[in-house]
């Protein structure tokens, strides 16, 4: 089973950004009252806010001079507090009375979803010759030109049927969504490890405790992240590892850039330090090819195994 998931994963299709049930990215994944889903997500959000903007009144009110969006750390911050934001208002604009999780309520099976093109019809044409055409079936499935027939879309899904190929299409504001979490997935848990392995340290040799906006930034981020995927219905790509790995490229560009202009002052993390080339570029590496990459599989094993207890305890299948 395992060896036909990963079969399965590895389709050049789920390199793209293409989800058959757009009620993913604005519906829990467990069967409870749409609105204890979006007040999670309202709370998540609130909170980032609250974080992002402590973290700045705290660092200029200690009179850093230092720029404070030199550091990783805030940049993945700020991209989580536009993930948790954007994600709640997703939920709130979507939102429905009596809906309870992604299956949605007896009324949404047979009427679809809001915002979505469902069930789009198409000709080809073929060159002008042998045309295709798809239109609906009695029973709910799709009728093709050359009279098979194909299951219909279950609520939620965003189908499009050309000739004998369907093919998914998803909303553009549901990919930015699905762009952000991926960004963030991977990037809190290597803010998370770096700063308590190879920062903390050395920095606070003589405190026990850990200060409130280190823990906001440095623990809260993962600990936001992963009941963010535990709580969402959102999927989770293993061949979306590019995208993380995307982000950091663009954050190590500019740490070598922002070190080019002052090679002394300018070396924001000791292990990215570019007077140390050979150190700064095996990390790089270490964390594009294998770090990265893990992170994806463990959220992605995350994803499987809220599929597999779905459908255990409510006995519908998302996959």
């Amino acid at each position: 089973m395992a060896a036909s998931i990963l079969r399965e994963e590895f389709r050049l299709k789920h390199f793209r950004l293409n989800h058959h049930n757009d009620r993913a990215f604005y519906c829990g994944q467990w069967k409870l009252p749409h609105i204890v889903f979006v007040l999670a997500r309202v709370l998540l959000a609130g909170y980032s806010v609250y974080a992002m903007i402590h973290l700045v009144v705290n660092h200029y009110e200690n009179g850093n001079k230092g720029a404070l969006m030199r550091f990783f750390t805030v940049w993945s911050y700020i991209l989580l507090m536009i993930h948790l934001v954007y994600a709640a208002l997703l939920s709130i604009v979507f939102f429905r009375p009596g809906r309870q999780g992604i299956q949605g309520d007896d009324s949404e099976k047979q009427a679809g979803v809001p915002m979505t093109n469902r069930n789009a019809i198409s000709t080809i044409s073929n060159g002008g010759k042998d045309g295709h055409t798809a239109e609906n079936g009695h029973n709910g499935g799709v009728v093709i030109g050359d009279g098979s027939k194909k299951k219909s879309p279950t609520p939620g899904e965003h189908e499009i049927v050309f000739g004998n190929d369907t093919s998914l299409s998803t909303a553009w504001y549901f990919k930015l969504s699905w762009v952000l979490s991926n960004f963030i997935t991977c990037a809190a848990p290597v803010v998370t490890i770096i700063f308590f392995v190879a920062i903390y340290p050395k920095q606070n040799k003589n405190e026990s405790s850990v200060g409130l906006q280190d823990l906001n930034v440095h623990a809260l981020n993962f600990v936001f992240v992963v009941v963010d995927h535990l709580i969402s219905a959102r999927p989770v790509r293993l061949l979306h590892a590019y995208l993380p790995i995307i982000y950091g490229l663009v954050y190590i560009i500019f740490s070598v850039i922002y070190w080019s202009t002052d090679h002394k002052n300018h070396v924001v993390y000791e292990i990215l330090d570019w007077n140390k080339p050979g150190i700064a570029f095996a990390v790089t590496v270490g964390l594009a090819v294998v770090a990265i990459p893990l992170l994806q599989f463990a959220f992605f094993g995350l994803y499987r195994l809220k599929l597999y207890i779905c459908k255990k305890v409510h006995g519908y299948d998302l996959d």
